[in-house]
């Protein structure tokens, strides 16, 4: 037989402060002190986050890779070159118009990339913070790396800004073809 004791009275000052609080997430492992030493650790920090993540990753810098993609998205910009992520897409596709030379977005694109949304959107939220904060350190001397004044802290904040700001495509949306590959009709998209 098992017996609980009940206790009427609050925990004394004394005995909160004697008593840790244990965190039962496992331990992070350490970061390397060496940037260019990150990438195995760096991944299997990934592994631990979104296991389905990893099989898109690029070798080599990938911490470079994160913070120079980050900065480039702060200035509104996606940058084709140096992406931390390989990630294969069905053909981008149109619906075309009776007008010649007329044609439409279609809504099948959006789901091109649903795979990889969901893999980040699942990744839960204070694990992402806990794992960010612990690497910190040598996203910002990544950071430091491309010489600019202020810090990746501020960059990481404008990028997120930038992204929330895009507004959903609610409309049919006009393109135009003036080589290979389609742009928005409307420039302001």
């Amino acid at each position: 037989k098992r017996t609980t004791e009940v206790i009427d009275e609050e925990p004394s000052e004394e005995m909160v402060k004697e008593t840790p609080i244990k965190d039962k997430r496992p331990a992070l492992a350490k970061v390397p002190s060496v940037l260019s030493e990150s990438d195995i650790d760096f991944i299997q920090a990934v592994q631990n986050l979104a296991p389905k993540l990893v099989t898109w990753m690029t070798p080599d810098q990938q911490i470079r890779k994160w913070v120079y993609i980050i900065d480039n998205i702060a200035d509104g910009n996606i940058p084709i070159q140096n992406r931390p992520l390989a990630y294969d897409m069905d053909k981008f596709q149109v619906d075309n118009s009776t007008e010649e030379g007329v044609f439409y977005l279609s809504g099948a694109n959006f789901k091109r990339t649903e795979l990889l949304i969901n893999t980040f959107t699942q990744i839960p939220p204070a694990e992402l913070v806990r794992y960010y904060q612990h690497w910190l350190p040598l996203l910002n001397k990544a950071y430091d790396e491309l010489g600019r004044d202020d810090n990746f802290e501020d960059r990481l904040i404008q990028a997120i800004e930038n992204v929330l700001a895009i507004q959903s495509l609610n409309e049919k949306v006009a393109l135009k073809q003036p080589s290979v590959f389609y742009v928005y009709a409307n420039k302001d998209l």
